[in-house]
């Protein structure tokens, strides 16, 4: 008698797998529900649309150099460990600006700083994720596991309008705090991954 069954099919969601794309999609929600804020602000706080295009190109700016400039150099080190740095990193900018914005010490530069550093970080982290991805992923899982990434990006669009009430109701103080959270969520988690693994 022939065993007709197939065989077991290599699982998608690994730890690894599951720890990386969770961990990232906390940190995406938080990204989207404070950056859109954070553009509002800009409009509310100078009312020119002039500084709200400054304040744009300060983030996309460094955002699209930083992968060619740092990229070659990530090669000499981990990837994982460069995600949960800067996924740390993130966290304590933001939880600076929270800081900030409560002593009343708010200023246009400050902002514009705070962008062209999230803006540079965001493009090394970048460069390291999808770079890392692919490693995670199981023999015959590439269409499923881009899919599944791809869901979630898209998912992320539906924090907007919360972003606008939050801000409109609370100010931007609880989102730049929840980004704070988030990207610690994400950061930890793949920290304590890194050190079971």
């Amino acid at each position: 008698m022939t065993d007709t069954s197939s065989p077991p099919e290599n699982p998608l969601w690994t730890r690894d797998f599951t720890i990386l794309t969770l961990g990232s999609a906390v940190s995406m929600l938080g990204s989207t529900l404070s950056g859109f804020a954070m553009n509002l602000m800009i409009l509310d706080y100078t009312g020119s649309t002039l500084m709200y295009a400054l304040y744009n190109i300060l983030y996309l700016l460094p955002n699209a150099l930083a992968p060619i400039l740092i990229g070659p150099f990530l090669d000499r080190f981990s990837r994982r460990k460069t995600i949960y740095t800067l996924d740390f990193i993130t966290a304590g900018l933001f939880a600076f600006m929270s800081l900030i914005l409560c002593t009343g010490r708010f200023s246009f530069a400050l902002l514009a700083a705070a962008s062209f550093l999230l803006g540079g970080i965001g493009g090394i982290y970048y460069v390291a994720y999808d770079s890392f991805y692919p490693l995670l992923i199981s023999e015959g899982n590439f269409q499923k596991a881009y899919s599944v990434s791809a869901t979630l990006e898209t998912l992320t669009v539906v924090m907007l309008p919360l972003s606008t009430l939050i801000y409109r109701t609370f100010g931007i103080v609880p989102l730049f705090l929840a980004n704070t959270a988030t990207y610690l969520i994400a950061a930890q988690s793949n920290l304590l991954n890194a050190e079971i693994s």
